[in-house]
């Protein structure tokens, strides 16, 4: 026997559809501005959302800086292995690899030194978005309840 039901709709659309200003309004709160209290809200997602982007550009940033690092440790390993392998004398040798050693040092502190630089202008960036909206949100609250002279 062939069961011909028909698939069952997602749990979504069985769900009301909310309508948030709809019921602010039916609530009919002296003195609330509903469409300011909505706009304040969607502003409040609209830092959230640049401030969550901020934080992915710097992750990214500090990835691909990574992965710079490690092709450029990979040069450095396999330059040093050459002149290991080169013909010449043992402190030839020595001051390559010391030579080799101070590049490589020097280096990744300056990488250490970006990638820091990286972290702080993301985190920065983060907190002054955040921060501009919470002080906007301040001010909002502070005109909604001057009263009227």
């Amino acid at each position: 026997m062939v069961d011909h039901k028909q698939p069952a709709e997602p749990a979504a659309a069985n769900k009301p559809k909310l309508d948030l200003q709809a019921a602010l309004e039916k609530l009919k709160l002296p003195g609330v501005n509903t469409q300011a209290l909505l706009d304040s809200g969607r502003k409040d997602i609209e830092a959230l959302l640049a401030a969550n982007e901020r934080v992915f550009t710097g992750v990214e940033a500090l990835s691909r800086k990574q992965a710079d690092l490690l092709v450029d440790i990979m040069k450095e390993w396999q330059a040093s292995a050459k002149d290991a392998i080169a013909k010449g004398s043992a402190s030839e040798k020595i001051n390559h690899a010391a030579s080799h050693a101070q590049r490589a040092f020097t280096h990744a502190l300056a990488n250490m030194k970006d990638m820091a630089d990286i972290a702080a202008k993301s985190h920065e960036d983060v907190l002054s978005i955040l921060n501009k909206r919470y002080q906007e949100g301040i001010e909002a609250f502070r005109n909604s309840v001057r009263k009227p002279t």
